[in-house]
C-alpha cells in the first residue's frame, strides 16, 4: 500500500478515536462539573447577579437535569425546583 494512503488512514483512524473518547468523556462527572463551573460564571457575568448550580444530571444528547439552582440579586434570592 502506497505510504501516503497508510498515513491517510492511521489519521482518519486516530480521529475517529479521538472523537469516541470525547464522546466517552462527556458523560463522566467531570465534565459535567466543568460545564456546571462555566455556566456558572457565564450567568453571572452576563445577569450581574450570583448564580449557584448544585448539581447536573443526565446526559448532553437526550436529556439534562439541573438540581439546586439559586440566583442571587442584591439581597433578594430566588431558586427553582426544577
Amino acid at each position: 500500500m502506497n505510504k501516503l494512503v497508510k498515513y491517510i488512514l492511521f489519521v482518519f483512524a486516530g480521529l475517529i478515536a479521538l472523537l469516541i473518547l470525547l464522546l466517552l468523556f462527556t458523560r463522566t462527572a467531570m465534565f459535567r462539573h466543568i460545564v456546571k463551573e462555566q455556566v456558572v460564571k457565564m450567568a453571572n457575568r452576563e445577569l450581574g447577579g450570583k448564580v449557584e448550580i448544585d448539581r447536573l444530571e443526565g446526559n448532553f444528547f437526550s436529556h439534562l437535569s439541573v438540581q439546586g439552582f439559586f440566583c442571587r440579586f442584591g439581597s433578594d434570592r430566588y431558586s427553582s425546583g426544577f
